[in-house]
């Protein structure tokens, strides 16, 4: 047994694989295990991951047929052996003291999670720091850990921020018991979207001790030679399908009166980023996009979203935004998606 255990599916990101590997190889924690899934890599990230194994006894590598990120993932923790396992996407890259803090944390505090936020390294350079916390931060018990899960799958409309907890898989570390105790095991992003949402919400319910660390380790890298402008139905009818599983998995767990204005800010989101791909489209005319933006709007998964939410307590262009969806006024849209563009830049 090691320490940590992490994961990082390998795919086309040959170009990054050096930075990422070797920030994980010189953390300050040195008693972990490093394991490389190719993921049927077409570049030469295959070789690459061959050549760091035989370099650090540290490294393992998993060769496997093409299945998307979920199912490498799967891979690497079917082989595990840490007391604790994180994920890390292969053109991504830590802090160097990153799984000490995260580790020395969860062991003082015999947690099952330890999170820490994100810093996003733009492709121009910059970077900007979102800390999801001001301080140290625990959940103890199921009643504490259960309004932690909530607020992750959307805050209360009142909140400022569109997203209180993230909830990517990549910013924290697990007790890999957990995983092994309960079989957690990651769907295929290939039939439905957002993976790392419907993990965390078998995942949270199966844990009782959760810390939030005041730490952005975790760079999420924006490289140009994968931002696209592509999306399609196909695409949109895998994120409807996560929002329907997101729901069921909720009703499983609490009452609707409990879990339901939650919900709604998650289809909010939801929404509004399908949507602001369909205006970021290429092979769309304007006459198309808005007309896709009714069609978008009228689907039935986002009628929870539509019913009884107190859409007055969102702040003034968050209230705009939802009642140009609720009623469909493509025109009102595209002006607010355009501003969020021009905001952006």
């Amino acid at each position: 047994m090691c320490l940590v255990s992490v994961i990082i599916p390998v795919y086309n990101t040959g170009n990054y694989l050096n930075r990422c590997v070797e920030s994980i190889r010189n953390q300050t924690i040195h008693d972990i295990e490093i394991i490389l899934v190719d993921d049927e890599s077409p570049d030469d990230a295959p070789i690459l991951c061959d050549e760091y194994a035989k370099i650090d006894r540290r490294i393992r590598v998993i060769h496997k047929k093409n299945g998307g990120l979920g199912l490498a993932r799967n891979s690497g923790i079917k082989i595990a052996i840490g007391k604790y396992i994180t994920f890390i996407d292969s053109d991504d890259y830590l802090d160097l003291d990153a799984l000490e803090k995260l580790y020395d944390m969860a062991i003082s505090r015999n947690l099952d999670i330890c999170y820490g936020s994100f810093c996003y390294d733009k492709a121009d350079g910059t970077k900007l720091k979102k800390l999801e916390v001001k301080e140290k931060t625990f959940f103890y018990g199921r009643q504490e850990v259960d309004q932690f899960l909530l607020d992750m799958v959307g805050p209360i409309p009142s909140f400022p921020r569109e997203v209180k907890y993230s909830v990517s898989v990549c910013k924290a570390i697990y007790k890999l018991e957990v995983f092994k105790n309960h079989n957690l095991l990651f769907g295929n992003e290939k039939k439905i979207a957002s993976e790392d949402f419907l993990f965390h919400l078998n995942l949270l319910s199966k844990v009782d001790r959760i810390g939030l660390l005041p730490i952005c380790y975790y760079h999420y890298c924006e490289n140009e030679d994968s931002i696209t402008h592509t999306y399609s139905d196909a695409k949109f009818q895998r994120i409807v399908l996560s929002m329907i599983e997101v729901k069921r998995l909720l009703a499983d767990v609490f009452p609707v009166n409990k879990y339901m204005i939650h919900f709604q800010r998650c289809l909010f989101l939801s929404l509004r980023g399908a949507l602001f791909h369909d205006f970021e489209r290429d092979d769309l005319t304007l006459i198309e996009k808005l007309s896709v933006f009714k069609t978008r709007c009228s689907n039935d998964a986002y009628s929870d979203l539509f019913s009884d939410y107190p859409f007055w307590k969102l702040g003034k262009l968050k209230m705009i935004l939802y009642l140009s969806m609720k009623y469909k006024l493509s025109i009102p849209l595209y002006i607010i998606l355009l501003g969020v563009k021009m905001l952006k830049k």
